[in-house]
């Protein structure tokens, strides 16, 4: 049994993925239905909308990988 503070890189990854998943599925639905979402989420979506590149492209350009 591993340290319960203490997670393997895969254990990470997985965490990782899974809240962008979960969040990504929360904002469509949101986006699909019309409510109103806040502040920088709006304008991620404005954003989308409007270049049709996702919201994570200009993030990755500036801030990389890592």
């Amino acid at each position: 049994m591993s340290d319960a503070t203490h997670h393997s890189l895969i254990e990470d990854i997985q965490g990782i993925a899974f809240g962008v998943c979960m969040g990504a599925v929360g904002i469509q639905i949101m986006t699909l239905r019309g409510f109103i979402t806040g502040p920088t989420t709006g304008l991620a979506v404005l954003i989308t909308y409007l270049t049709g590149l996702p919201f994570l492209w200009p993030g990755y350009r500036r801030m990389g990988s890592t």
